[in-house]
């Protein structure tokens, strides 16, 4: 993760999508069709939406994702989506889901913080790929 790329696309002074990570596990990527390894994308338009929808997630939260996709919880709920649950040091838990499109390339959908009830909710609709780690 290049953090000026980073902290230039949270201040929408940047356009281009910023890697934030790798999905590194095949079995994972396999879920969504990617056939290897693949970078995870945050793009602009993503974060126009999460500063309308989730103005509380920010630089520091973004940090993390790595840690998510690496360690946390992962569902599916639907075609060519994973949703990450993680529970960060700071107790704090939150969720991501990433969607992998035509081309296989995998986007941020949503980022933000969760409560463990909605952690139920996803896993009672979801089939479970990975538990925390």
């Amino acid at each position: 993760m290049n953090i000026d790329h980073l902290r230039a696309l949270l201040s929408l002074q940047r356009q281009e999508p910023v890697v934030l990570c790798h999905l590194d596990d095949p079995a994972l990527a396999g879920f969504v069709g990617a056939m290897s390894t693949r970078p995870v994308l945050l793009s602009w338009e993503t974060v126009v939406k999460q500063k309308r929808k989730h103005p509380d997630i920010g630089f520091g939260e973004y940090r993390i994702v790595p840690d998510a996709v690496r360690l946390g919880l992962v569902a599916q709920d639907r075609p060519n989506h994973l949703t990450f649950c993680y529970n960060a040091p700071s107790d704090r838990r939150y969720q991501l889901v990433i969607k992998a499109t035509f081309a296989a390339e995998l986007f941020v959908m949503s980022f933000h913080r969760t409560r463990p009830r909605q952690t139920k909710a996803i896993l009672a609709r979801a089939t479970l790929l990975r538990k925390h780690a």
